[in-house]
């Protein structure tokens, strides 16, 4: 597979001793602002987007909130990990990665996905009609991110592995122009792109995530902000979690909310908006045993460096 390179650098990036002594300077509380990376998607952006947060980690003891962007799970987590932000949401795949890597992260939320918001797509004139026909063929995903394992797992669902065929390592916007060109035979991607693909672009999905693999969205704590700010961190959730309740009731809404953000036609959004998975929990038994298997298989997949026990990196503080 292709991307070791960029694996190599994380690990760099996070090892050795400059790690522990960037994050004791950076995650102490202290009444500083409560930093956030997002992506543009999902209940923590249209939080961020509609000013809900604010009050509640200003009454917890943050002044405010800093949000930096990020395209995708890795490079987040790059930053979560090296106290450059203090908290974020990926994927299922990136917090493997970063805690092989001894990324300085714990694991604070889960959303159980229902997977209808990820999809295998392919152009809608391919004479593909089975996953299994993908078999020799170029399938574009961003290493690393929660589309890998689901390439994994959707394959080997129909008899096929990764090594059966041609993985091509590109970010979202970068695999949308390569299947709209026809440099690959399929692509795996998210919302708000996946919606953008098939209503724009006229992609056909081969296979969502359903039933795919039970998987999860992680919210994501610096590990040292957290024993700091437990405070600011429970406030943070608890309005995360109103919000998804107010954002799966209102779908129209957060279709406009989105589209005026992102600047997609609100159709898009709508569609993102109605496959959206809402609920936020705390991290229990069965989400550490999920992402326990999936750590088990990057691991025989020689793509981490060593084993990770996910429980290590679990923080128990939210309930």
């Amino acid at each position: 597979m292709q991307g070791l390179p960029s694996r190599r650098t994380t690990l760099g990036l996070l090892g050795g001793g400059a790690l522990t002594a960037l994050v004791s300077a950076c995650a102490g509380g202290g009444g500083r602002p409560l930093r956030i990376g997002f992506q543009k998607n999902g209940v923590l952006f249209v939080a961020k987007q509609r000013g809900s947060l604010d009050a509640a980690v200003k009454a917890a003891g943050a002044p405010r909130i800093e949000w930096s962007e990020f395209a995708s799970g890795p490079p987040l987590l790059e930053a979560l990990s090296a106290g450059a932000v203090d908290f974020g949401v990926t994927g299922d795949t990136p917090p493997v990665y970063a805690q092989a890597a001894g990324g300085a992260l714990q694991y604070v939320a889960a959303v159980p996905l229902s997977g209808a918001a990820a999809a295998i797509l392919v152009r809608k004139d391919a004479p593909f009609r089975s996953l299994a026909e993908l078999k020799g063929k170029s399938l574009a995903y961003a290493n690393g991110s929660s589309a890998q394992n689901f390439a994994d797992a959707a394959l080997r669902n129909v008899g096929l592995t990764l090594a059966d065929v041609k993985s091509v390592n590109l970010g979202p916007a970068d695999g949308a122009a390569a299947l709209a060109r026809g440099d690959v035979d399929a692509w795996i991607i998210w919302d708000p792109y996946y919606a953008l693909a098939e209503l724009q672009y006229d992609a056909r999905p081969l296979v969502t995530a359903v039933n795919a693999t039970r998987s999860y969205q992680f919210y994501l704590g610096n590990k040292g902000y957290l024993a700091a700010n437990a405070p600011v961190a429970k406030a943070l959730l608890d309005a995360l979690k109103a919000e998804g309740v107010w954002a799966k009731a209102h779908p129209s809404e957060v279709a406009a909310i989105m589209s005026q953000a992102t600047g997609l036609p609100v159709p898009v959004q709508l569609r993102v908006a109605q496959r959206q998975d809402y609920d936020l929990r705390p991290i229990d038994a069965q989400t550490i045993a999920d992402q326990q298997s999936l750590a088990d298989r990057l691991l025989a997949q020689k793509v981490i460096p060593k084993a990770v026990k996910v429980a290590d990196a679990v923080w128990t503080g939210w309930a």
